[in-house]
């Protein structure tokens, strides 16, 4: 009688238990759905009041470039007045940013878009952002393996077009010609302009990351 007693009991816990589980997700969905409903009407109400502002302000826009600028540089600022409506351009001079920022502020400027450019001597210049980088030392048997030297082959997926192409040639330009034997390859794997690249020795008949 006693475990048919319990056994009621904890069905009935559980029972009431679910039941109010359900009233606080209703509850919550509900305010769930008031928050978002008052968020839509806080950006429309911001956006509406910026549409409002600008109505009212005359936007007023400096261009400008870096000192010393090159004459490409300066042949794209002023093309870049040409975007930007309401944009004047000014030669930066020998003026800080701060000198700039200074006389927009006592001027009523709305904006300042200051223009760089970071050219190398030869041949083109790519950026790259990394993302989830796992270094040898991130993996827990680093200490006791140890890093080939070996020139590794190359291998490249999904970069056939023009622009894929000159990124693979100066991925590829990088690494010295690997003999024919090396048991060492890197990776470079492009999907939606995302490039994942991965190195690796065959050792003992298996492939070995690092």
């Amino acid at each position: 009688m006693m475990l048919t007693c319990s056994s009621i009991s904890v069905r009935f816990a559980r029972k009431t238990l679910q039941s109010e589980l359900k009233n606080d997700a209703k509850t919550l969905g509900k305010d769930l759905a008031s928050d978002e409903a008052q968020e839509g009407l806080l950006i429309r109400a911001v956006n509406a009041h910026r549409q409002r502002i600008l109505t009212v302000l005359r936007l007023k826009i400096i261009v400008t470039s870096s000192r010393d600028s090159s004459s490409k540089l300066l042949q794209f600022a002023k093309e870049m007045r040409l975007v930007f409506p309401n944009s004047h351009w000014i030669n930066r001079g020998n003026y800080v940013i701060k000198e700039h920022a200074d006389a927009c502020h006592a001027n009523d400027v709305t904006d300042l878009i200051i223009l760089y450019e970071h050219p190398f001597p030869h041949g083109p210049t790519i950026y790259f952002t990394l993302h989830n980088v796992a270094l040898r030392h991130n993996i827990g048997s680093y200490k006791s393996s140890t890093v080939s030297e070996q020139y590794p082959h190359l291998i490249f997926e999904e970069f056939m077009s023009k622009l894929g192409g000159r990124v693979r040639d100066v991925l590829k330009f990088l690494f010295p010609v690997p003999k024919e034997d090396s048991k060492c390859a890197m990776t470079f794997s492009n999907y939606g302009d995302f490039i994942s690249c991965r190195s690796g020795c065959l050792t003992g008949g298996s492939w070995a990351m690092f």
